[in-house]
Parts: structure tokens; C-alpha cells; sequence
């Protein structure tokens, strides 16, 4: 037991003496807080009164009578009742452009005009293949004529020519015999 009454005297002697000498130098470590506390209270007002906006001032008249004008003023964004999808047969370059956004458009109303030269040339191009095709079938039909009737005469000239071969034939038949000597 002699050991921890040792160890608590030794502890007790190491120990500063009770005295105010701590709680001043709180209560020193407080008014500097204070006073800090104040200083920036105090300059924070200066430069508030300092860069402070101007003064607002206000302009009054008397009463009178006279007209309400009434007046609507709004902000945001306007939705449509009913969106309609525009979409063309064909694309290409627009020449002409006759409705504009928010436009009130009636059924069948040209609103959008496409450049139709790349379509002409197409219609063009088809057309002239037309008139080639036609050309070609007055040929043709040229040329089966010119070959029925060519064929007419070599069966005509063939006929003929049958004909003599059988008339000659007729002749050398209806003639007597003579003998081969």
C-alpha cells in the first residue's frame, strides 16, 4: 500500500498549485474573442453602408379616374393543342416555302415547293425511251412485212418453179420413148 500513496504524493507534488492563475488566462482569451467578435461586426457594417444600393425613391400622384387598360404579360412555353406530322412523297431541294411556323394550313394548301428539275430529267429520259421504243416497233413491223412478202415471192418463184419442173416433167412423160441409141 506504501506504493500507491508513493505514487499519488509524487503525483500531487508535479502538479502546479491551485491558483487563479488558469481561470485568468480564460477569461483573458474570452474579451480577446469578444473583441474580435466586435471588430468584425463593426467592419462588416462600414462595408455594408458603404457599397449599399441606391436609395429607393418613390414618385406618388393624386387619385383620378380614368381608363383600365388591361394587359397580359407571360412567360414559358406554348404547346399545341394538336401536332400534325407534314411528310412529302419525295425529297429534294425546296424552292418555294409558303407556310411558316404557327402558319394555319387548310387540307390540300402547297405549303413547301421542290425543285423539280432532277424529276423532269427522269420524265424526259422516259419519254425519249418511249419514243425509241415506238421507232423500234415500226421498224420491226417493217421488217415482218418486207419478210412475209419476201417470202411470198421465193414460195411464188418456188411455185413456179415447181410447176415448170412439173409441166416439164408432164411434157417429157407425155412424149413417146425412143431408144437410148
Amino acid at each position: 500500500m506504501s506504493q500507491s500513496t508513493d505514487a499519488a504524493s509524487q503525483i500531487a507534488s508535479v502538479a502546479p498549485p491551485a491558483s487563479g492563475g488558469a481561470t485568468k488566462r480564460r477569461r483573458n482569451w474570452k474579451w480577446v474573442g469578444v473583441a474580435i467578435a466586435a471588430g468584425l461586426i463593426a467592419l462588416g457594417s462600414g462595408w455594408w453602408l458603404i457599397h449599399r444600393g441606391p436609395v429607393v425613391s418613390y414618385i406618388t400622384t393624386p387619385v383620378t379616374r380614368g381608363t383600365v387598360t388591361t394587359s397580359i404579360t407571360a412567360s414559358g412555353t406554348v404547346n399545341p393543342v394538336v401536332t400534325v406530322q407534314v411528310g412529302t412523297y419525295v425529297s429534294g431541294t425546296i424552292i418555294a416555302l409558303t407556310c411558316d411556323y404557327n402558319t394555319r394550313v387548310h387540307k390540300g394548301q402547297l405549303c413547301a415547293k421542290i425543285d423539280p428539275a432532277p424529276y423532269q430529267i427522269i420524265v424526259d429520259q422516259d419519254q425519249a425511251a418511249l419514243v425509241t421504243a415506238q421507232a423500234q416497233l415500226v421498224k420491226d413491223r417493217a421488217n415482218a412485212i418486207y419478210t412475209n412478202l419476201a417470202s411470198g415471192r421465193r414460195t411464188w418463184r418456188l411455185m413456179q418453179m415447181t410447176r415448170r419442173s412439173r409441166s416439164s416433167d408432164l411434157t417429157r412423160l407425155r412424149s413417146p420413148r425412143r431408144p437410148p441409141f
